[in-house]
């Protein structure tokens, strides 16, 4: 509950993105998730709002400015406010860009 009324969004879906968003929903705050994959951003948000967190996705690849800047623009919408990012997505390309 330390978190509550904050929104933090977070760059991934899975693996150490995901626990963090379980963490963070776990202290109350709204978590938005974004990620290459939709099908891994719904199973988590729906994860925690199974488990009465605010949460929110977009799918976006983050290497790509647009995409990037769309996800930043609903998790805005969404929550009305971003608080911290938390960038945890990989590329498998070593020498990718992110936006």
């Amino acid at each position: 509950t330390r978190l509550r009324g904050r929104t933090v969004l977070i760059s991934g879906s899975t693996g150490i993105a995901g626990a963090a968003a379980e963490l963070f929903a776990g202290e109350g705050a709204c978590v938005f998730v974004t990620s290459k994959t939709e099908a891994h951003c719904a199973e988590l948000v729906d994860r925690l709002r199974a488990s009465g967190a605010e949460a929110g996705y977009a799918a976006a690849d983050l290497s790509d400015e647009e995409q990037a800047t769309a996800a930043v623009a609903a998790c805005q919408a969404t929550f009305g406010r971003i608080d911290a990012l938390l960038a945890v997505a990989a590329s498998a390309a070593p020498d990718a860009e992110v936006a």
